[in-house]
């Protein structure tokens, strides 16, 4: 078994990764607040048949957040450096949350590169989610960005919490255009609104769409094993 890390340079900000294994690739992709680590209690269900591709979001873990604006759309490019900078041609992406988004962004930015995607609790428009937790992020980006003004030592708060305020940004049309295998999985007591995650099973041709009853947004870390069970049929299905 490999394990390997490192840091690769990308529009202006160093990306953390590390490597896992030695088979297929499969990259995963953490959400908002959170670094690669997020997946120490997954990585064992992939090995070793998958060589596993951990990334530290821009502005997350172990990478620098940089002076662009965070968007899904830019740290897919910052995925794409990473596969750039280990020879991985095409991956199976898996992400939650913000990561699901970005893994969508992939498939929608360079299609040649993405085997397979499985999103969990993503979405493709801020207002995917729910009212509340939408108002939530909206009040605490204003929040964060009135202390930064200030002056007072916010860090990177007012970036992340603005992410989810304007990105993703994926619109019908583009989803339709993906020509890789989709998985969705949601739960319908998600942070994402469950007609939101039906729409984009609607849009993204032959997508596969599983939602968990009573689940919430964190359930695939909560009840691993029921996520662990579609995923591996997804896979199997495509002999992947």
């Amino acid at each position: 078994m490999k394990d390997n890390r490192g840091q690769v340079w990308n529009r202006g900000a160093s990306i953390h990764y590390e490597t896992v294994g030695d088979g297929a690739p499969l990259v995963m992709l953490h959400g908002n607040g959170g670094d690669k680590e997020d997946f120490s209690g997954l990585i064992d269900y992939f090995l070793p048949r998958y060589q596993i591709v951990l990334v530290d979001s821009r502005g997350h873990g172990r990478s620098d957040t940089g002076s662009l604006k965070l968007t899904t759309g830019l740290m897919a490019e910052d995925v794409l450096a990473v596969m750039d900078h280990l020879g991985v041609a095409e991956a199976i992406i898996l992400g939650f949350s913000d990561g699901a988004n970005i893994a969508l962004e992939l498939a929608v930015q360079a299609p040649e590169r993405v085997q397979a995607v499985i999103a969990v609790s993503g979405n493709t428009d801020p207002k995917g989610m729910r009212a509340l937790p939408y108002l939530f992020i909206k009040l605490q980006y204003r929040f964060w960005s009135f202390l930064e003004k200030l002056g007072l030592p916010v860090g990177n708060r007012p970036q992340r919490y603005g992410l989810m305020c304007w990105s993703p940004r994926l619109s019908g049309e583009e989803l339709s255009r993906i020509d890789s295998p989709v998985l969705l999985l949601a739960g319908t007591r998600d942070l994402i609104r469950t007609g939101h995650t039906r729409q984009m099973a609607e849009w993204i041709p032959g997508a596969s769409l599983v939602l968990f009853k009573g689940a919430h947004h964190r359930s695939l870390f909560k009840e691993t094993d029921s996520y662990i069970r579609q995923i591996r049929g997804f896979l199997k299905e495509y002999d992947l």
